[in-house]
């Protein structure tokens, strides 16, 4: 229909050579102002799409960087409306600003890679406003804005993060460990879920389903297993609802529990098969019941089920390109998986190609770099000893490792049992 958009079943794809979408002068830096450049994105889709979306994703399909200090831009979610009375967040309906007749919650702009923490951006169409006037959380002179306050035990998704070197991922949230004491952790490891909190505000759990709140003051966190505190407040649902002036309405019962969500990747040039491949599959896997892992959980997974989303897109009469992967490049399932303390790392191409297999931990950190070398065309194995770039061996846990061959880029994870 329009020879700069193009679409998958699962994914919008615009070509935006001259940067207006985003308005940057000279890709790939750009001031991007909250809110500003998904107004242009969003638009462009309801040109060709219909008003049938309740959150849309726009992902650069490279990072843009701030100009002044080269720092990349930090996903963020931006509210189109807001109609649910009583979780902290006023009434509105900005959506016509966006392109929307009303259907429109929000968008999120996110351009780190395979869609690390789309979770959590999701969340704050809902969270973490509801009780501020209680101290469960901060405005914005609190530095950790819309998100729960890092000393209560709130954790889950929407909460801040509190730094703790000996907790794992060196930095957690607290739990109670019902002696007294709280612990600081990532729980459960393998994937974040939302709080009962952030279930409540999402119209997912009834209010009897969430559990006292407790905020901790003058914490001693010398042991982040058995931290103690000072002084302990309690916070119930019941005076969380008092402090917002009534329960949320619509209620448990009668609050949506499935929505459609559209992904829209934007480039500065013609986008590659293995582009529609890679932001598709970034699309139906976010959308799927797979478990996830910590940077990115499925919102299936993190809702413990509650709710689900559809990324089906209506495409009639746009150009369209299949969602397959590459038939040139395919980045294969390790065996054994798990494993110890050997596995095997398949992958096949097609022509002579520089290759970059590389092992991450799920902070994103590089591990070891397996191949980083031209290679001749064929079906490829590594192996990997479970051993970092110093030759030490690591820690059992969850590991991603990442494909690269020119604009092909592919994430897996395996799991090291120790």
């Amino acid at each position: 229909m329009a020879a700069d958009i193009y679409a998958t079943q699962y994914a919008l794809f615009i070509v935006d050579e001259d940067g207006d979408l985003f308005d940057i002068t000279e890709w790939p830096l750009g001031n991007i102002k909250c809110g500003k450049e998904n107004f242009g994105v969003t638009q462009k889709l309801y040109s060709v799409l219909p008003d049938s979306f309740d959150f849309i994703i726009t992902m650069p399909t490279h990072p843009i960087h701030k100009p002044d200090n080269y720092a990349e831009n930090v996903p963020y979610f931006v509210r189109a409306k807001n109609d649910i009375q009583n979780i902290g967040i006023d009434i509105f309906d900005n959506t016509t600003d966006f392109g929307s007749a009303g259907r429109l919650m929000g968008t999120i702009y996110h351009s780190w890679g395979y869609g690390s923490i789309l979770d959590h951006e999701i969340g704050h169409a809902w969270c973490a406003d509801i009780g501020e006037s209680l101290n469960l959380c901060k405005g914005e002179d609190s530095g950790y804005t819309n998100h729960w306050n890092k000393y209560s035990d709130i954790a889950g998704q929407m909460a801040y993060l509190l730094p703790n070197p000996n907790a794992d991922f060196g930095a957690g949230h607290l739990f109670d460990n019902g002696d007294g004491t709280w612990r600081i952790e990532r729980e459960p490891t393998d994937n974040m879920p939302y709080s009962r909190l952030d279930l409540y505000c999402m119209g997912l759990v009834s209010k009897e389903d969430v559990p006292p709140i407790h905020i901790l003051g003058d914490i001693d966190d010398t042991d982040h297993l058995a931290v103690t505190a000072g002084s302990v407040e309690t916070i119930t649902i019941d005076d969380i609802i008092v402090a917002e002036g009534g329960e949320r309405i619509p209620s448990f019962a009668d609050s949506p529990k499935e929505f459609n969500i559209a992904f829209v990747a934007v480039k500065h040039k013609e986008f590659t098969d293995a582009d529609y491949a890679y932001y598709s599959n970034v699309s139906k896997y976010f959308a799927s019941e797979e478990q996830g892992f910590p940077s990115l959980t499925t919102f299936y997974t993190a809702t413990g089920g509650r709710a689900r989303l559809d990324p089906t897109l209506h495409i009639e009469g746009l150009s369209t390109k299949k969602a397959n992967e590459s038939k040139n490049i395919s980045l294969k399932q390790n065996f054994p998986n798990p494993f110890n303390p050997t596995t095997s790392i398949s992958y096949d191409i097609s022509k002579e190609s520089t290759v970059k297999l590389t092992v991450f931990d799920l902070l994103g950190s590089e591990i070891v770099q397996l191949v980083n070398q031209q290679e001749q065309p064929g079906s490829k194995v590594v192996q990997w000893d479970g051993r970092n770039k110093k030759g030490e061996l690591v820690n059992g846990g969850v590991y991603l490792y990442k494909l690269e061959i020119g604009d092909y880029i592919e994430t897996k994870k395996m799991v090291l049992l120790k």
